[in-house]
């Protein structure tokens, strides 16, 4: 991605390392939302697609 203007901040260069190939992971971390100090989120694709069409200004739409 090529850097871009952002107002108030300059010019922004994303870093971004990708391959067109696949990759070996070097390593694997197994993670659960038990691992996290703060409540996971989670949504139900179904209702967020309803409160979009009742209210699309309304997101994040927090319970």
């Amino acid at each position: 991605m090529p850097p871009y203007l952002w107002p108030r901040v300059g010019e922004v260069q994303e870093p971004q390392w990708i391959n067109p190939d696949p990759v070996r992971p070097v390593l694997r971390v197994p993670m659960s939302p038990a691992d996290f100090p703060l409540p996971v989120r989670t949504h139900q694709a179904d209702t967020i697609d309803a409160r979009c069409g009742a209210d699309p200004r309304g997101f994040p739409w927090l319970d």
